[in-house]
Formats: C-alpha cells, structure tokens, sequence
C-alpha cells in the first residue's frame, strides 16, 4: 500500500493532477484492506448507492475528476469490490473457479463487457469505460454476493438490509413530497426507488409464507402499507408492469395456489374499495390517477413512451448487418431525432441497449443467463422445505423475472442484480444445513439463534 500511494502521488504530480483527486486515491488504497477483510461492508457500499439520488433529487453527485476522468460515487464500491475480487482469486483460485463455474453465463456477460471495453477503449476512448461504468458495472454484485455470503448470518444481514433500503427510500420520498407539495407525485420516489419498493414488497411476501418475520409482525404490517402506497401514488407504467409479471410468478410458485389467490382476491377487493373512496372524495385525483395507467394500453398516447418508441426504431434502423450482429460496442452513443430535436439520452430499454452495445450475440448471452439461472433457482427450491434460504431463493426469482418487465422502460438498475445476487448467494449455501430449512413462524430474522447440526444418524 505505501509503494502504491507514493506511485500514485509521483504519477500525479508528473502529470498535473491536483492534490484532492491524488489524496483521495491514496486514502481509497489505504481503505481497500479494511474492506476487503471483511467483504460484507463492500455489499453496504453498493446497497447505499440507490439512496444518493434519491436524497440529491439529482443523478449520482460529481465527486470531482482525476485529469479527464469523472469521479462518480459508484466508482467507490466498484474499486473494492474489483479488488476483493482480484485479491480472492489469487488466493483463493479454487473457490473463485468454482463460483465462475456455478455462474458461468455471469462470468461469460462480466468477460463480453471487459473485452468491448478494450477493444472499443482506442475508438472511443474514455466514453468505453464510462458506458460500462454507468450501467454493465452493477454485473459486479452477483459475483461479489456469491463470493462473500457464505453464512446464514450473512445472507439474513442483505435481505433485511434490502428491507430497510425500501424503507428509507419510501421516507426519504414521503419527505420530500411534504416538503416540496409541488413535486411530481408520479416520480416522488424515482424510477429506481420505486422499483426498491416493489421488490421489498414482494420479498415481504414471500418471507411472511415461506414462516419467518423480517423485524416484527405489526413493524412489517406498516412496511406493507407503507410500501403499497408508495406504490399506488407514484403509478409508475413499467412498475405496473413488473408487479403483475411478479404477482403472476408468486401464483406459479406457491403450491398453495388456492389459498394464495384468494387472499389475493381479497386485496384486490380492499385497494379497489379504497381506490373508489379515493375518487369519490377527491374527483380530480381521478384524471392524474388514470392518465399514467392509460398509458399501458395505449402507449401511443403518451408523449414520453411514444418518444421512446421512435428512438428504439430509429436506432435499430440503422444498424447494419454486422452492427445487428455484435452491436457497435461501449463507448457508442447513438443519436436520433424526434420532430428535428437531437435526441442523445439512452435507449431506455435493455432490449435495445443490448442489441446497441453488444448485438444480436449479446442479448442471446443475456438470455442464457437469464435461463439459467431461472432453472438453477428453481432446481435448488424444490429441494428446500419453507425457512430462509428458499425465501431468499424464492425472493431472487420472482423479483428477477418481474423485473424484466420494468427493463422494458428502464435501463439496468443495481436493485435488479442485487437480487440477482440474493437467489445464487442463497443457492450456493450447503442444503444440508438445518438452519437452512427450519421454518421459523413469528421469528424476528434479527434474532435467529445458531441451531445444533444434524446427528450421524439424520445426515
């Protein structure tokens, strides 16, 4: 660490950079040992990323640049977790093999991102790297989840922690909604944060069925409602979207389909009965309510999705036929027009975008990893009976597939690969273990006391 912190200072100095860009890579390098020893406080950095904007009201805050390169803050937990993940396969080069070899499509997705990167570095130059850290990055997650969960302890610690990251954002909204009334209450919580809130919800769910408690009964009925209306007044279109797709992959996967829908027939029944006494009471939330709803079945009428629609014809338009194939690489900002305005912002779609970067071949090598790790998932939860890491199994599944249906409307977001990297964390624990498979009804998570392993005789 010191050799490095001089180096860096040397470099700096010899070309110009100022001292505060110098220092705070020098105190990054200090820090990468603490972090690294205990790789779970990487997983803290990453999950704080969401709150940034959210608590700005702006994309991630500038934190300053070194020469031409801007700093941004999820550059922080990607130099550690890129480190950690150097630093284990030199020394752990059999673990690390193994999980690339569980996780092969992953390994294979994280290898196509580096190589565009490098190749397309000389094309475009800094624009590769900044293409890849903007949205390809989050890949990072998975892998670090699969390498450093690797107790029951750990992966209750990320799943309440995702818990209360919904929480926070949800108060962090309704604050910002008391303070500025003006605001619009469509996106009060952002297209990210609202997505949070979902997920939360749903995994709310699926640990409440699967017989364990996140904090306790009456705190977890508040996040329900609290999340619930989080969701109704922001009426986000791709979040509707991505809460029926979710809803229907938790019917499919309750063996107690029955039971289940009924008691979704039930909610249905009391949110209509609350939507009704909402317009009746306040005619004009009427219209505000049912102008972004509208938008699902007639997309055209909406100036923002028609927009968007244009721009992903016009960008695969012109593509050629060996573009079509392997895309036109990181770094490659596409322009379009719409009605004679230049249009630079992204395809906001990961269909699209994929295609953009990395062709036909890339969203076939998506599609592999999203199939395999649907089956790997699935394949794993059959094999366990109700406790923590099924409901963790579960929650990475349905939370996953939903979200492909937001992907539609939205660019990669890091709470979709977050609980991506819940399902294999939780896939790659010992299935043996008791602790794994105890149903724990009306068990705080936060206070699961160690049980005694298996006897001779029971393994």
């Amino acid at each position: 660490m010191p050799i490095a912190a001089i180096a860096f200072a040397l470099a700096g100095s010899t070309l110009g950079v100022g001292a505060t860009p110098i220092a705070g890579l020098i105190v990054l390098l200090w820090l990468i040992p603490v972090f690294c020893s205990r790789p779970q406080r990487i997983v803290l950095l990453w999950l704080g990323l969401p709150l940034i904007p959210e608590i700005a009201r702006t994309p991630f805050v500038s934190m300053g640049s070194i020469g031409p390169i801007l700093l941004l803050p999820a550059d922080i937990p990607y130099i550690f977790t890129i480190a950690y993940l150097v630093v284990a396969a030199v020394n752990r080069p059999r673990e690390t093999f193994k999980t690339l070899k569980a996780n092969r499509f992953l390994a294979l997705f994280l290898l196509m991102i580096a190589v565009s990167t490098l190749i397309n570095s000389p094309r475009y130059g800094k624009m590769a790297i900044g293409d890849a850290r903007k949205t390809f990055f989050f890949f990072l997650f998975p892998l670090l989840a699969a390498m450093t969960i690797k107790t029951l302890e750990d992966l209750r610690r990320l799943a309440l922690d995702v818990h209360l990251l919904a929480v926070c954002m949800s108060l962090v909204g309704y604050a910002v909604l008391i303070l500025h009334p003006t605001v619009n209450r469509q996106g009060f919580v952002g297209g990210e944060g609202t997505l949070v809130v979902l997920f939360a919800l749903f995994s709310l769910l699926i640990f409440h069925a699967n017989g364990l408690v996140l904090i306790s009964s009456s705190v977890d009925a508040v996040t329900f409602v609290l999340f619930l209306s989080v969701l109704l007044i922001s009426r986000s279109r791709t979040v509707f979207l991505a809460a029926g797709l979710g809803m229907l992959c938790l019917h499919v996967l309750r063996r107690d389909r029955g039971a289940f829908l009924l008691k979704t027939a039930a909610l249905a029944a009391v949110l209509a009965a609350a939507v009704w006494v909402a317009f009746e009471s306040a005619p004009s939330f009427t219209g505000e309510f049912m102008e972004p709803v509208a938008g699902l079945l007639h997309p055209y009428s909406d100036k923002t999705a028609s927009w968007r629609m244009e721009g992903w014809d016009k960008q695969l338009a012109g593509l050629s036929d060996s573009e079509l194939l392997f895309g036109k690489g990181l770094g490659n900002y596409s322009n379009w027009y719409y009605q004679n305005v230049k249009i630079t912002v992204g395809a906001h779609n990961v269909y699209v975008e994929i295609i953009l970067k990395f062709g036909v071949l890339g969203l076939v090598i998506y599609a592999l990893l999203v199939f395999s790790f649907i089956r790997r998932m699935l394949l794993v939860r059959n094999k366990l009976p109700r406790g923590l890491v099924r409901a963790c199994v579960e929650a990475g599944v349905v939370n996953f597939i939903a979200a492909h249906a937001s992907m539609t409307g939205y660019d990669f977001t890091l709470i979709i690969l977050v609980f991506y990297g819940l399902g294999i964390a939780a896939a790659g624990l010992p299935i043996d273990d008791p602790r794994a498979n105890l149903p724990m009804r009306g068990r705080c998570m936060s206070q699961l006391a160690p049980v005694a392993s298996f006897s001779a005789g029971l393994r």
